[in-house]
């Protein structure tokens, strides 16, 4: 094409994206109807599938197996799973990387991630718990564990429908991923992005689609080590991994690209010092030529690096010898932020004010809140708060919600309640001096049904407390509003229950 001109060359490469993009979409992608359809036998169309997948292709459409199916045990095979054999041969890997995250060692993203793998594996394989189970595992479930000292501990999943009895040192492995891994996938959660309370996350910090997958990958990475301690065994197929579920729907519901951008980032995970998977990371990893994940990549980081430029700035407007001075700190040489990139970024932190801030209004009016759950604390202190990821002091925790109602009516609930009965009503005034009241006693409230708030479970605590209530007047498109909000008083670390001052004596309490 020398002798074209230059719009052609453009409307040629143009041509061949959308050729490519096509191919991405449609050519490698396979519909499980269609194999139902063309292969009969489920024996031989599930080896298709195995097949299919490890050329790089994508069967979308297999169910997940019911939870209610029974699974035998390898006593009931008559004989030792393979990947039982596995996952004991990694277990000292998987040892050393716990230690190194309980003990504050920073690991390799990729470490990170197999060490969820192995996780997950634990419970798929080890303890015969379900596909779908395990995507749906809850940070309340973790939380309300059974924990038997020197024992272990029993998890109990979708309301003791599946149950999990584990030793002391899967207890250690799965709290090491929960307190270190999770709350830093969270951090690097999208605004959009939603973890709708799962226990297993992405390093996206969206909840995880395809367990199997993950197993496979997992797979992989662990080859080495058995062939260093014997014949290489079988591929790890959907019957040796106690399942025949491949669900292929992708996360965000946008179909098997996205699950697709999510393998490729848990292999590859987006920050700003990384250097951009080569043609050869693409093929060792499975993913063969197809490049669309690397400039996806690439895009992400760059927003990475100029929202990081941005903050560098401060409360002065971003310069071109600002931008320099980051960037030869940082020693980016390619995928550099330009300064028109980091002017569009930039806002001032004097307007970027929590009454402005969109994500926390988001968060009000949707119940949403990032790094915090619940836990039932036993009889005595009942059902409570805790953090799920570390806070900073000044942070918005979440907002005591309920409906916004006058003092003198809230007094009047008050008196009408019952000796002994709970009282969830939040006294204060409002910017203007406006006497008010949130009255969150009615659960659930009337925007959210079914839903439970955070700020009405938090315990008390005079003397102990690490957030504070703080009245503001948050500016939504409908106009401001009062509204009470929880900042950290201090660091908050992972696990530690979230506790505010009731400001009253237990025993004047209610009145």
């Amino acid at each position: 094409m020398k002798d074209n001109t230059a719009e052609e060359c453009n409307a040629e490469l143009q041509r061949a994206k959308e050729s490519q993009k096509a191919w991405a979409r449609v050519g490698r992608r396979w519909e499980y109807q269609e194999l139902s359809a063309m292969v009969p036998d489920e024996a031989s169309r599930r080896s298709l599938v195995d097949h299919l997948e490890n050329k790089g292709f994508f069967v979308v459409g297999e169910p997940l197996r019911p939870a209610h199916c029974a699974v035998p045990s390898s006593q009931e095979t008559g004989h030792r799973p393979e990947h039982q054999r596995l996952l004991e041969m990694a277990e000292g890997r998987t040892e050393e990387a716990c230690h190194g995250l309980l003990t504050g060692e920073r690991l390799p993203h990729q470490q990170m991630t197999m060490f969820r793998y192995f996780c997950m594996a634990t419970l798929t394989i080890t303890h015969r718990v379900p596909e779908e189970t395990v995507v749906d595992f809850k940070v309340t479930e973790w939380n309300d564990r059974q924990v038997s000292a020197g024992v272990g501990a029993t998890i109990y999943f979708r309301d003791g429908a599946d149950r999990a009895v584990i030793s002391v040192d899967e207890e250690r492995w799965l709290g090491a991923y929960f307190t270190v891994i999770r709350p830093l996938y969270l951090s690097w959660q999208g605004e959009a992005a939603d973890d709708k309370g799962c226990f297993f996350l992405g390093t996206t910090g969206r909840p995880v689609a395809n367990p199997r997958s993950d197993l496979r990958r997992l797979w992989r990475r662990c080859r080495k080590i058995c062939e260093a301690a014997g014949p290489t065994p079988p591929p790890l197929t959907a019957e040796a991994a106690g399942t025949s579920s491949r669900d292929t729907s992708s996360v965000s519901g946008k179909g098997s690209r996205d699950d697709q951008w999510d393998a490729f980032v848990s292999e590859f995970p987006v920050t700003m010092g990384a250097l951009a998977p080569s043609k050869e990371d693409h093929d060792g990893a499975g993913f063969g030529d197809e490049r669309t994940h690397y400039f996806k990549w690439r895009r992400f980081q760059l927003e990475k690096r100029v929202l990081h430029v941005a903050a560098s700035a401060g409360r002065q407007r971003p310069t071109e010898a600002k931008v320099a001075a980051v960037v030869a700190k940082e020693r980016w040489k390619t995928n550099v932020p330009s300064l028109p990139d980091v002017l569009e970024a930039w806002v001032s932190p004097l307007k970027a004010a929590i009454e402005d801030d969109e994500g926390v209004l988001k968060s009000v009016v949707e119940q949403r809140w990032k790094g915090i759950d619940f836990k039932d604390f036993g009889e005595h202190k009942g059902r409570g708060v805790i953090a799920t990821m570390p806070f900073s002091k000044g942070d918005v925790i979440c907002d005591y919600h309920g409906k916004l109602i006058s003092e003198s009516e809230g007094k009047r609930l008050m008196d009408a309640m019952q000796e002994g009965e709970m009282c969830y009503l939040f006294f204060f005034r409002g910017r203007l001096g406006t006497k008010l009241c949130v009255d969150s006693q009615n659960f659930p409230c009337e925007c959210h049904p079914g839903k439970d708030t955070f700020g009405r479970r938090m315990n008390h605590s005079g003397k102990a407390a690490n957030v504070k209530p703080v009245v503001f007047q948050l500016n939504f498109p409908d106009g401001a509003k009062d509204a009470v909000l929880f900042l950290a008083q201090r660091n908050i670390a992972v696990n530690e229950e979230l506790r505010w001052d009731y400001g009253v004596r237990r025993e004047v309490f209610r009145r």
